[in-house]
């Protein structure tokens, strides 16, 4: 993937934050266990908590999956690249 590719997923990142900021903002907790708890003990309206829980859960899920995947191409970036002055290897592992 390409350099275009990592800045997209930072770009999703943000937009993850921003819209976890939300449920944040609207229900006073700091993670989807608590909004959960705060449905339970009545806290909270449970509509539309229970809705916005689950859409919290489903952002949490793919914040992980954008940050491997940022993790990997990251890694292959710097696999990569070769240091300068050392010459290129082939398969066998001797220089080219």
């Amino acid at each position: 993937m390409t350099e275009h590719s990592a800045e997209w997923l930072r770009e999703e990142l943000i937009n993850v934050d921003l819209e976890v900021q939300q449920y944040l903002d609207t229900y006073h907790v700091s993670t989807p266990a608590e909004l959960e708890e705060a449905i339970r003990q009545h806290a909270v309206e449970e509509h539309p908590a229970w809705e916005d829980l689950i859409g919290w859960e489903n952002m949490e899920d793919y914040r992980r999956k954008l940050e491997a995947e940022l993790a990997t191409l990251d890694a292959q970036a710097g696999g990569e690249a070769s240091t300068p002055g050392t010459p290129e290897t082939n398969e066998a592992g001797t220089p080219e």
